[in-house]
């Protein structure tokens, strides 16, 4: 996720939107302890724990599966370019 964020991000605001990911999964981890909590209060712990494992390896999966991430990446900024023949030549 961090290769693809980088790319996708100007590398002026690289430092923001690294700062904002951060801490939207800060504030996500006592909101999924209380939620996750509550509903095995609700439903019992064995039905909880299966059910996060499963949606863990769903996400595990995914990261797993081919993605077309790098088709809507310009390719100035996923490598850099080799230098135009045309384009002036630096004073030597």
């Amino acid at each position: 996720m961090t290769t693809t964020q980088q790319l996708v991000t100007p590398a002026d605001l690289q430092g923001r939107v690294a700062g904002f990911t951060q801490a939207a999964l800060l504030v996500t981890v006592p909101v999924g302890a209380l939620g996750g909590g509550a509903v095995a209060a609700w439903l019992g712990n064995v039905p909880v724990l299966v059910a996060s494992a499963a949606v863990a390896l769903a996400s595990a999966a995914t990261m797993w599966a081919p993605s077309g991430t790098r088709e809507g990446v310009s390719p100035s900024a996923a490598e850099p370019s080799p230098p135009s023949p045309h384009a002036p030549s630096a004073p030597k």
